[in-house]
Parts: C-alpha cells; structure tokens; sequence
C-alpha cells in the first residue's frame, strides 16, 4: 500500500484546508463530555496501534470525571462510514450488516446507560482506499457528516458526535479531530476542489448532523 497509512499530497493539502476553517477541531474535555462513559463505534484496525491509542485517548478524557473509564467500543470494517446511507456496505461487509450494528448499538445504549454515541473514524483508512481509491478526504468528510445525522435520527435522545484521527506520521503522529458541520458547510464550496477521483459510487449531501 506504499505510504499509504499517513496523510500526504492532495490529502494533506485537504486536511490543512479543513483545519484551517475549522471545519475539524482538536478534541478536548469541553468538546465532548464523557463523564457517563461512551458507547462507540470505530475500525478495528490496529496498524501502527491505531485502536490502542484510540481507546487510551478516550480513558485520557474520562480521568476526574468518572471512577474508572468506562467505554464500550464496537468495530467493523471502514468503521462508522458503514452507517452513511449511502456508504456501500454490501462492498466490504454483507448486506444490512448497518442495519443490525443500529440495533446492536441501541441495546448497548440501554444496558451500559450511556449518554453519549461516539463515532471514531480514522484517515487513512485501508477499507475507504479499498472501495472508493486512495486520496477521498473530502469524500470521507460528507460521508461521516451523513452517518452523524443518520445516527442522529437513530438515537434522538443521545449525544452524539463524530471524531476522526488522522495519521500525519512523524513527528506529530495521530491525532483526533472533532468535525463541525457549521464551519464545513460555510467553506464547503471552497473545499469541493479537494474532491478526489470520480467513482461509480454515488452519495448525498442532505444529511442533517
């Protein structure tokens, strides 16, 4: 896959761009509050300890709010891009495989009393290179946008938000993103430049988040 697992060349140039225009924002203790813990959903991929410092990052940000960490974590493939609506599910895991993951995840809701829904994605991301191509950062962004305000709809009575963390290699490494629709909606038409190669696979823009 080459250099594949870091950001580089048009993915860095979109990535820049949206950091600049706040469009993703580094996560902290007053971005997302996880003092009833977190239910989650993420890529089970732990290349370069990707998971593992996905879930040491959560505990890090449930330390003085709650007695031990408490997190529940489901993955799959592509991670939370498989709830998109659009997302081709069918390409990488079987078909309605995102419909039982809603249920899976409503049930878990309930039995852990969580308050919050974290979807975690992370970019690159092997499953995303495999259906769409390489260099779709700004595909990535509309389709975690759309699985946000699908989830939204799914679990009206729970937080819900959508981070990213992104691969920059050395020396900054991994980092976790929080994405805000205002900020990509306002430079969205700025940003559409980075779109990356044309795909047979289409999708839509309308999801609330």
């Amino acid at each position: 896959m080459g250099n594949s697992d870091v950001l580089g060349g048009r993915d860095l140039e979109c990535f820049s761009a949206i950091r600049e225009r706040g469009a993703i924002q580094l996560v902290n203790g007053e971005i997302l509050y996880q003092g009833k813990g977190v239910c989650g959903l993420c890529c089970g991929d732990n290349r370069s300890e990707r998971l593992q410092d996905l879930c040491g990052f959560h505990d890090r940000l449930q330390t003085g709010h709650t007695e031990t960490p408490k997190s529940f974590f489901f993955t799959c493939t592509a991670g939370p891009l498989a709830l998109a609506p659009d997302f081709p599910v069918s390409e990488i895991l079987a078909p309605g495989f995102d419909a039982c993951l809603y249920t899976a995840i409503k049930n878990m809701l309930v039995i852990g009393d969580y308050a919050t829904f974290v979807h975690h994605g992370h970019y690159p991301c092997l499953g995303v290179e495999h259906v769409f191509g390489s260099k779709q950062l700004f595909r990535v962004m509309e389709l975690s946008f759309a699985a946000k305000g699908r989830s939204k709809t799914m679990f009206p009575n729970t937080t819900v938000a959508y981070l990213c963390q992104f691969d920059r290699g050395e020396p900054e490494g991994k980092r976790s993103y929080f994405l805000s629709r205002p900020h990509w909606q306002e430079a969205y038409d700025d940003l559409r430049q980075y779109f990356g190669p044309t795909s047979p696979v289409t999708y839509s823009f309308s999801s609330q988040a």
